[in-house]
């Protein structure tokens, strides 16, 4: 049937439009029941659904409420506010309140339509809040690259501050020689009187700058970890810091172990300076280091023999006898080394 005030369509048996309320010339309504449905409950239930309509949810859930007291047993009321949870995101409450109206109705088609959709919906908001939360920037492209990444980028910005350096060097004007001669040629070509150039007034003094492509930033954090050694352990020299300008708190540390190592204790030895130097990097508020470590160790030249990356935080407290004791692997990250050692 049509509802002739709204034009919306009331299932047969059913003597109120579901959507406006208003009685409806339906000629298979019998007095005081509807499928099975006590007449009382149709104005009750089109008002609670317009209640819904209008995004009035508090007062149609109230509405459907005193359906449910006076009228336990009706389906419809069961899924009514069914479509209320749906609509406000409560797709758990809306689930059950469907499975409630089938178990009344298990014939209705229209319910277990719903009850399906609602179940999609519920599925989908879980796996939306399962879903970890996706990196971003730096660490978006650390998790993604390879382990050496960090070293990669490290060598690449070294290597253009290098280039740069000589660059400026190559191209900067050179002063003449102080207290040049120059010879004078007389007409008949015999060479004449030679005077003595004056000398070129001296050249401003160059400002001092950060060495080899480091910047201030650099030169302090170097300065800073070559300061905080712990006791006890190897000698070594601070080679240089770089931090990466897209993250601040990320590091790359290259030091040189001062004397050649033995190759049979030189990785607790390798352990204990690269501790010192997170240790230092925690000093100096780097959040995330790479360590490179140079040296010399079973009798062989000076090459790179140890690499991995570090957490300063958790070297807080670290002593020389404790480094050389532990595992490396629960101390440090992608840890590498050379076949030397």
């Amino acid at each position: 049937m049509v509802c002739e005030k709204c034009g919306a369509t009331t299932p047969d048996g059913w003597p109120n439009c579901l959507d406006c309320g208003a009685a409806v010339n339906n000629p298979a309504a019998t007095p005081g029941s509807a499928q099975g449905v006590e007449t009382d409950v149709f104005p009750l239930l089109a008002s609670a659904n317009l209640s819904r309509i209008r995004g009035q949810f508090q007062e149609a859930e109230n509405q459907c409420v005193e359906v449910l007291r006076r009228f336990p047993n009706n389906p419809a009321a069961h899924s009514l506010l069914g479509e209320i949870y749906e609509e406000q995101g409560r797709f758990k409450d809306a689930v059950t309140w469907y499975q409630l109206a089938l178990e009344l109705d298990p014939t209705n088609e229209a319910d277990r339509s719903l009850l399906a959709r609602a179940i999609q919906k519920q599925a989908n908001a879980e796996r939306r809040s399962a879903a970890p939360p996706t990196p971003s920037g730096w660490r978006r492209l650390m998790a993604a690259a390879n382990p050496q990444w960090g070293i990669i980028t490290g060598l690449v910005l070294v290597c253009v501050g290098l280039l740069a350096y000589l660059a400026v060097v190559i191209h900067s004007p050179r002063n003449p020689a102080p207290n040049a001669v120059s010879t004078t040629t007389t007409a008949s070509g015999a060479p004449g009187q030679s005077v003595p150039t004056p000398p070129a007034s001296p050249s401003p003094a160059p400002q001092a700058r950060a060495p080899l492509g480091e910047t201030p930033q650099e030169q302090t954090l170097q300065q800073t970890i070559s300061a905080n050694v712990l006791a006890g352990v190897p000698a070594y020299t601070v080679d240089g810091v770089v931090v990466d300008p897209r993250n601040q708190g990320y590091g790359l540390i290259t030091a040189a172990v001062n004397d050649p190592l033995n190759a049979s204790t030189a990785r607790p030895a390798l352990v204990q300076v690269a501790g010192s130097l997170a240790h230092a990097a925690g000093i100096a508020r780097l959040g995330m280091v790479t360590i490179r470590i140079i040296g010399s160790a079973g009798g062989n030249g000076p090459s790179l023999l140890f690499v991995a990356d570090a957490a300063p935080a958790s070297f807080t407290g670290a002593d020389a006898q404790t480094l050389a004791s532990a595992a490396p692997d629960t101390l440090f990250q992608h840890v590498w080394w050379s076949s030397y050692v």
